[in-house]
C-alpha cells in the first residue's frame, strides 16, 4: 500500500512537471511509466504517444506501448509500433528478443522465430532466447530445429531445469522415450521441489 502511494505521489510530481514543460520529453515518459504501473492505461497512452511526438527516437516509449498493448490483448495497436521500433534499434538483440516474445504471447509463431533469429545473430550465445526459439519451433511441429535450439542452450547453460524439461518434451514427441526419461529425470533433480516435474519424471 505505501508503495502504491508512492506511486501516486510520484505521478502527481510528474503531472505537474509537464504541465511546467509540456515540451519535456523525459517527464512525460515517466509520467506514462507511473500510470501504466498503476493501470491508468488512458493516461499511460496518452503521454507514451506525447513523447513520440517530441522524440521519434525514444525507444522506451515505444517499449512502453507495445508491452502494455500486449498486456491488454490489443494486437493491432502493437503491430503498429513493431517497425518502428526494429528500425530504430536494428543492432539490439534484446528489442529483437521483446518483440519476438510478444509475437510469441499471441501464437504468431512464425515471426517470433524470425525475431529470435535476429537477436541471437547479435547474440549467439543467450539461452533464454534460444529457449524461446526452441519452444516456437516446437509449437510448428518443427522438432529438429526446437531440439537443436535446446541443445544449445543447454551448453550455454547446463542446470536450467526449463531446458533439461524441454529436451524432455522433444524428444518425447521424437519418440526418443530414453533421453525423454533422462531428462525428466535431470530437471526434477534440479528443482526437486517441483511436483509436477516429478509426476513426469515418475510416468516417462
Amino acid at each position: 500500500q505505501e508503495v502504491v502511494h508512492m506511486s501516486r505521489l510520484a505521478g502527481k510530481n510528474f503531472s505537474r512537471a509537464v504541465e511546467l514543460n509540456p515540451e519535456d520529453a523525459v517527464a512525460w515518459f515517466y509520467l506514462g511509466n507511473m500510470a501504466d504501473k498503476l493501470k491508468n492505461y488512458e493516461i499511460a497512452e496518452k503521454a507514451y504517444k506525447k513523447v513520440i511526438e517530441l522524440r521519434p527516437d525514444y525507444t522506451d516509449a515505444y517499449k512502453g506501448l507495445i508491452i502494455m498493448y500486449m498486456q491488454n490483448q490489443q494486437q493491432d495497436k502493437v503491430d503498429a509500433y513493431v517497425d518502428t521500433i526494429l528500425s530504430l534499434n536494428s543492432d539490439d538483440y534484446q528489442i529483437y528478443y521483446m518483440v519476438g516474445t510478444v509475437f510469441m504471447a499471441t501464437q504468431k509463431y512464425d515471426k517470433a522465430i524470425e525475431l529470435f533469429e535476429k537477436a541471437l545473430e547479435k547474440n549467439p550465445n543467450h539461452s533464454m532466447i534460444l529457449n524461446n526459439l526452441g519452444s516456437a519451433c516446437l509449437a510448428v511441429a518443427n522438432l529438429d530445429k526446437a531440439m537443436q535450439s535446446f541443445e544449445k542452450s543447454l551448453a550455454v547453460e547446463e542446470d536450467n531445469a526449463v531446458t533439461h524439461y524441454n529436451i524432455a518434451v522433444t524428444a518425447k514427441m521424437q519418440g526418443n522415450y530414453e533421453k525423454a526419461y533422462k531428462f525428466f529425470k535431470s530437471a526434477y533433480k534440479l528443482e526437486p521441489s517441483n511436483f509436477y516435474l516429478a509426476s513426469l519424471a515418475a510416468a516417462a
